[in-house]
């Protein structure tokens, strides 16, 4: 029978996973694990940061905003351009009938009657004497009232009045003469009176 002998130094073989090996790799796999938990951690905190800087922005964005419509005078009621129109059409509509009435003469005249008044009293007319004037429709009708000793008084002082009154556009058109009845205990021989209107 033969026998093997083996005469090289025999070399012992130490384990692939031995206690100190499988330490040294886990110890290396939770450093790795750590730093990419920090890392993570890091990353988390700089977008806090960078979303509490974009909100901030937005607060002073926003701000800015309200104080520049607030300076114009703009509020969010009254963004809207044809709500305004709107809202001021009313307004419009009095202001168009008040112009119209002032041109018209229903409200009478914005630049007074001196005017008027100075021309007819710078009319003279012997016989003549007035009761009541009455001006109109911005100044462009006039009437008068009064007192005359003869018919034709009336005619002349009617013609140079609408003569004097032309500048003011006041004319007349009408003119009513009627004798005044005189009185019970009057003069049987005074001379008659005549009442006029002119308009």
């Amino acid at each position: 029978m033969s026998q093997h002998i083996n005469l090289l130094p025999i070399v012992r073989r130490t384990a692939a996973l031995s206690a100190r090996r499988t330490a040294l790799m886990l110890a290396l796999w939770l450093l790795a694990w750590l730093g990419m938990g920090l890392w993570g951690q890091r990353e988390i905190a700089e977008t806090r940061q960078a979303a509490a800087h974009s909100t901030r922005q937005l607060h002073q964005q926003q701000a800015l905003l309200k104080a520049l419509q607030k300076q114009r005078g703009d509020n969010d009621a009254t963004t809207d351009i044809a709500a305004q129109i709107t809202a001021l059409a009313p307004r419009t509509r009095v202001a168009h009938d008040v112009l119209a009435r002032l041109k018209s003469g229903e409200l009478g005249s914005l630049q007074g009657y001196d005017g008027h008044l100075t021309t007819l009293a710078g009319i003279t007319q012997p016989g003549v004497w007035l009761a009541m004037i009455h001006i109109s429709h911005a100044g462009r009708a006039l009437r008068v009232e009064g007192r005359a000793l003869q018919k034709e008084q009336v005619l002349r002082y009617a013609q140079a009045v609408n003569s004097a009154m032309q500048t003011y556009e006041a004319q007349f058109a009408q003119i009513e003469i009627a004798p005044l009845l005189p009185a019970p205990d009057a003069n049987p021989g005074s001379a008659p009176v005549f009442s006029f209107k002119l308009y």
